[in-house]
């Protein structure tokens, strides 16, 4: 294995809960790796975690949201830079993207940036 090789391979890969997978569709996994790898660019070393899990609203009767949590190692300045990055990065990637698939991030995808160092 090259040095290459093996730095991709211990390298935080983003990872899908069992409970999120049955809500997984194409257009779905596309829209968390679009927001996983601006975060990876962007981060580098500093990406520590991605995982995509579920939030059930206990309260309302809406369903669940799949989200996207990144965690890496930055402080509270840092963060805002990073935010604007993927903001950027989906606002971007929306352009392209049909009426219903728009309605179905909104409703459907979270992401949640968590810096290690506040």
């Amino acid at each position: 294995m090259t040095l290459e090789e093996r730095s991709r391979a211990t390298k935080p890969r983003l990872d899908f809960s069992d409970e999120a997978r049955p809500l997984l569709t194409d257009f779905r996994i596309h829209a968390l790796e679009t927001i996983y790898e601006s975060a990876r660019k962007e981060l580098g070393d500093l990406l520590i975690q991605a995982y995509v899990s579920v939030y059930y609203d206990h309260h309302e009767p809406v369903p669940p949201i799949l989200v996207l949590g990144i965690v890496a190692d930055i402080d509270g300045k840092r963060f805002g830079e990073v935010v604007d990055v993927l903001v950027d990065s989906i606002a971007t990637e929306r352009m392209l993207w049909s009426e219903a698939e728009k309605a179905d991030y909104r409703k459907s995808i979270h992401c949640e940036l968590v810096p290690l160092d506040v």
